[in-house]
């Protein structure tokens, strides 16, 4: 049984009294139960040549501890061990605070998660007023100058000149109507995630010049409305940093379902980018599209390089897995 020699400090942290002979064994027992095992793995890894770096918890008299541990070992030139040396190191206050952290960052994606839905209920809402509603209006209103147009302008032609002016500042008025409700709720989302992204795709390419490949498949996906309205959302802040930032005159956009996920990928030819500079930017961007995936329970990840293009790729899993407040 190996024997330990503990300073006065480690014998404090383990609560044994000072001088107490000491075993591996009795260091094992000390080990929380639930991470002996791991403990036990790493220190017979170490005897192999592993590096012994770990963190895990003790009980002390019923009390919870943390310790980072850490050793370097020696062997002789036939490789067997001969001892080591190493220091033992009480975090359990560090690990109380990045319990707080995680806590607190927790609560702010659940509050994320709760405002995102809210703000897509609203544009829904909003959508569909301005588009049921003051479009209807519009389009009665047209319907009554025209009927204007032919009871009184027949013969008039200056009548006839103002009535035609203002029809077409009308009908100018309609299509910036369908643009807004567009804008905040595209109608093809009801059909599905493909023909919304089919669409936003397309819309993307007429403005902006810049050819897009759209790969997914055949049948469509079954996605929740949730899902898909962050996918949508992921897709159009791509492609609006795509036209800000790459330079890029081409986008490729592929999505699909793979072992339980949902795929998603948009990648551009562009400039590209240093993407362990852009973690250390405020890229609100970058941080929304990251946030709507873990929301869904998923993962972003960005890849990009100097002059070879940008690479978002996004998996969600199929499973509904929510922030739920």
């Amino acid at each position: 049984m190996s024997t330990l020699h503990w300073s006065d400090e480690n014998y404090r942290i383990f609560g044994t009294p000072a001088g107490t002979a000491v075993t591996y064994r009795h260091f094992l027992d000390c080990v929380h139960p639930e991470d002996r095992n791991f403990v036990d793995t790493a220190w017979q890894a170490a005897m192999k040549g592993a590096i012994f770096d770990i963190q895990h918890r003790i009980l002390v008299n019923g009390q919870l501890k943390w310790l980072r541990e850490r050793a370097e070992l020696d062997f002789d030139s036939q490789g067997r061990f001969l001892r080591a040396v190493g220091t033992s190191q009480d975090i359990t206050e560090l690990k109380e605070i990045e319990r707080d952290l995680e806590h607190s960052r927790s609560r702010l994606r659940l509050l994320y998660a709760r405002r995102e839905k809210a703000r897509e209920e609203e544009r829904k809402r909003i959508a569909r007023e301005v588009h049921d509603e003051l479009g209807q209006m519009l389009t009665a209103l047209r319907m009554q100058i025209s009927l204007m147009r032919l009871r009184f302008a027949d013969g008039n032609a200056e009548l006839a000149a103002k009535i035609q002016d203002t029809m077409v500042l009308l009908d100018k008025t309609i299509e910036v109507t369908r643009d807004v409700a567009t804008s905040l709720r595209p109608s093809a989302i009801e059909m599905g995630i493909v023909p919304a992204l089919e669409w936003q795709i397309k819309k993307f390419s007429d403005q902006s010049g810049i050819a897009c490949d759209f790969i997914h498949p055949e049948n469509g996906l079954d996605m929740d409305e949730e899902c898909a309205m962050a996918v949508f959302r992921i897709v159009q802040e791509s492609l609006t940093n795509v036209l800000k930032h790459s330079a890029a005159d081409k986008v490729k956009i592929s999505i699909g379902i793979e072992a339980g996920h949902y795929c998603l990928e948009i990648f551009d030819n562009g400039r590209g980018f240093d993407a362990s500079d852009a973690r250390k930017t405020q890229s609100f961007g970058l941080i929304g599209i990251q946030e709507r995936s873990i929301m869904l329970g998923g993962a972003t990840e960005i890849l990009g390089s100097p002059e070879a293009g940008t690479a978002v790729r996004v998996r969600i899993p199929a499973a509904p897995n929510r922030y739920v407040l």
